[in-house]
This record gives structure tokens, C-alpha cells and sequence, in this order.
């Protein structure tokens, strides 16, 4: 599966809203019959190979590691000064928040279990606290020149705290199988 985006402009590893226009317009747009028929019908076994590999869907969802309390404590404090304002004290973000402002922008997501931080693997979650939304609808403000790697890190694990069991397991997962190192290094 290739990351395609979400509302947030940030990859999300299993969103295929957008496959049902891509086969319809591969389907119309070829141009010979049997073409037609071949690439209908391979998509939408890719398609639904993909869908039976979605990490929501999985059966075999990996025990995520029991959350360290220290780090929670660091990063609670962390989070607190620097994130809470915006993502709220408990991570339920600001209301409305999947209504895109006049501007273009998006208010605060939640990081509890009812927002989609846990829908991305550790090393994107890392890259966007340290970088900020780096889209042109995004408020996020990048902390790299604020916090050194250990206190995003922390912060991170006290995110996680808000997180039920279940949504903790399947962010894990995916980590485990996006294990992609974080592509802007973190100081």
C-alpha cells in the first residue's frame, strides 16, 4: 500500500476513497474493449487485496508495548506548554475541527481516539510535530528549533496515553510496518 492523502494533507497508509473515480475513469477512458475488461478487473483486485490488508481490518495486530511512565510524565509537561493550547489539555482538539476554515486552514485535530492521529506510524507522527504541517492549509508550527528529539519523542509517548487499547495496537502495527526512519532529521 502507498500513502495517499487525508483532510490533514499528511500520507495516511490506508485511504482508498479515491479508488472508485480512478476505476471508473481507467475503465472509460481506455481505449479498446478488451483493455477495458483486463484493467477493471485487475483493479479491483488490487483493490480489494489491498482492502483485506487494511490494518483496521487485520486480525493480526501487534501488542503494542506498555506506555513507560516516566516518558509519559516528561512528555505530559511537554505537551502542556506547547500543544495543549491548540490540541487541548486531553487531546480532544477544537471543536469543528474537520470544517475547513474560510482560509483554507483546519482547526487543531483531536490526538485522542476519536481523531486520526493513531492512523499514522511513529516516524511521520515524529517528522510533523518536529516539522509542522508542512501544507499550505496547515496551522501546525514546527517545535524542531523548540525541543530536542527526546522531548518530541516524549511528547509523542504521552500522545499515546489518550489513545484506547485498541487504536494503540493498530497504530502500532502500522509503525511496524512502515518503520521509515524519519526523512527530516530531528535535532
Amino acid at each position: 500500500m502507498s500513502p495517499t492523502s487525508c483532510h490533514c494533507s499528511t500520507p495516511q497508509f490506508y485511504n482508498l476513497d479515491y479508488m472508485p473515480i480512478f476505476l471508473f475513469v481507467k475503465f472509460f477512458f481506455s481505449s479498446q474493449r478488451t483493455r477495458k475488461i483486463f484493467s477493471l478487473c485487475s483493479l479491483c483486485a488490487l483493490w480489494l487485496i489491498s482492502c483485506a490488508t487494511l490494518p483496521t481490518q487485520s486480525p493480526e495486530t501487534i501488542p503494542a508495548p506498555t506506555l513507560a511512565p516516566a516518558l509519559i510524565a516528561q512528555g505530559r509537561a511537554i505537551y502542556d506548554t506547547n500543544c495543549a493550547i491548540c490540541h487541548g489539555a486531553r487531546g480532544e482538539g477544537q471543536p469543528n475541527w474537520k470544517i475547513q476554515l474560510p482560509n483554507g486552514t483546519w482547526l487543531a485535530p483531536p490526538h485522542d481516539s476519536s481523531g486520526h492521529t493513531w492512523h499514522h506510524p511513529d516516524f511521520l507522527l515524529l517528522d510533523i510535530i518536529a516539522n509542522g504541517g508542512q501544507s499550505e492549509n496547515s496551522q501546525m508550527p514546527a517545535f524542531k528549533d523548540k525541543l530536542a528529539r527526546d522531548q518530541i519523542r516524549a511528547a509523542l509517548e504521552y500522545i499515546k496515553s489518550f489513545w484506547n487499547d485498541e487504536a494503540r495496537e493498530i497504530q502500532w502495527t502500522i509503525t511496524q510496518r512502515y518503520p521509515t526512519p524519519t526523512p527530516t532529521p530531528l535535532r
